[in-house]
């Protein structure tokens, strides 16, 4: 397993400011998986019987045949029922290949596809099926470390001290001029965030985390700062475990962060701090989606993270556009990445329909072809962690921005 790359997300604040959106109403929980996940095996092949894929299929994706209307994207209904009929097609195939066939996750907008869970022996009966274009074998990302605390301070850092990561940036100055991410929708897409923390409005106690069941809804979720969210796999999953049950995604509606750092990426990208011990985001003023793609402990596999990209373009699932978030952050990846051909193809049709993707570069220094998967993909702006002199920066009067839809921004 390749080591995980953590995302340095003060540079998501470049996709917040120059995105211009609305906001819209709190996106409720109507993105659901199909299937029976109880036969789920393990993947891994040297004990596997069953393996998990992803299948791609031969009708476009909803995103890339949407129409635009009076300025705004629509899905074309036509097109989506071309896919329905597809996919209910190759789902009845699949059940007659083997009924232990499961469907885990049916994706329509970012690819159009599913992910299943499939006997080993009938591989080569699945990929000659007609309608299914190509098949991926599902790989794993290990989950996002906390870095501990340390006595001793690197000098790089100790010269840092004092200096926020919106300093750093330079988003302070942004934010002095109004651009505070208002009207931006963000997903965080990681280990979730924990609403109850004082930065995204709680009560900020371990009384009022500990309080929360995971697993169950809860009145203190969606709330004014974290408007919308899903977890996409449950408190169990674990896409490497040894124990097959827990292979399972369990989707339900409460992305309750059970790893901590989902609400470490959330509070630099749009926390509110005290000024003193804390200290705002760089976006502090945009609303936040967690889009939970990690159990309690162990790795999440990509066809978790497409169908968090998936979300991300239909949080409510009505296939209507309007609640399509604006910005989307994967903090998590792997070293010397080699990017995945249906994970990319979802994030660049992501991207076309308008939402900035921000990935992990990485943490491990400038190393030749270091950088991380999925940040390599093209359509994504990758960033990785950076610790440096700030008097050596290079810094530009002005850098200016511009869309398909909106005009000029100019940022000093």
């Amino acid at each position: 397993m390749k080591k995980l790359t953590l995302l340095a997300t003060p540079v998501i604040a470049l996709g917040l400011l120059i995105t211009a959106a609305g906001c819209t109403k709190p996106a409720s929980q109507g993105f659901k998986a199909d299937g029976d996940y109880s036969a789920i095996m393990s993947t891994r092949p040297q004990t596997a019987t069953d393996t998990v894929l992803i299948l791609k299929l031969t009708t476009p994706p909803l995103l890339t045949t949407a129409k635009v209307v009076e300025g705004k994207k629509q899905i074309d209904p036509a097109s989506a029922e071309a896919l329905k009929l597809e996919q209910e097609d190759v789902i009845a195939k699949l059940t007659a290949i083997s009924p232990k066939i499961q469907v885990l996750y049916r994706y329509r907008l970012v690819i159009n596809g599913l992910a299943i869970v499939a006997p080993l022996d009938q591989l080569a009966a699945i990929r000659t099926l007609g309608n299914v274009a190509y098949v991926e074998t599902q790989t794993s990302f290990t989950r996002p470390a906390i870095m501990g605390a340390t006595n001793e301070v690197p000098p790089a850092v100790a010269k840092a001290l004092g200096k926020t990561s919106t300093q750093f940036i330079g988003a302070d100055q942004a934010n002095a001029k109004g651009f505070r991410g208002q009207g931006m929708k963000v997903g965080i897409l990681d280990t979730g965030i924990d609403y109850t923390h004082a930065m995204f409005g709680g009560a900020g106690t371990p009384e009022a985390y500990k309080a929360v069941d995971p697993a169950k809804e809860n009145a203190a979720f969606p709330s004014a700062k974290v408007v919308g969210g899903i977890d996409l796999v449950g408190t169990a999953y674990d896409s490497d475990s040894a124990d097959f049950s827990k292979r399972t995604p369990i989707v339900d509606n409460n992305p309750l962060d059970e790893g901590g750092h989902g609400s470490h990426v959330a509070g630099t990208v749009a926390g509110h701090g005290d000024g003193t011990n804390t200290y705002d985001g760089v976006a502090p003023d945009a609303a936040l989606y967690a889009i939970k793609v990690f159990g309690a402990d162990g790795s999440t596999g990509d066809a978790v993270v497409v169908a968090g990209l998936e979300y991300s373009a239909d949080p409510n699932g009505d296939l209507e556009l309007g609640d399509k978030l604006d910005v989307v952050n994967l903090s998590l990846g792997s070293s010397y990445g080699n990017p995945h051909i249906l994970y990319t193809e979802a994030m660049q049709n992501l991207s076309v329909a308008g939402t900035v993707v921000v990935a992990s570069g990485g943490n491990s220094g400038d190393k030749e072809y270091i950088v991380g998967a999925p940040g390599v993909a093209d359509e994504a702006i990758s960033v990785a962690a950076s610790i440096d002199d700030m008097d050596q920066n290079w810094k530009f009067a002005a850098v200016r921005f511009t869309t398909p839809s909106e005009p000029a921004i100019v940022v000093e």
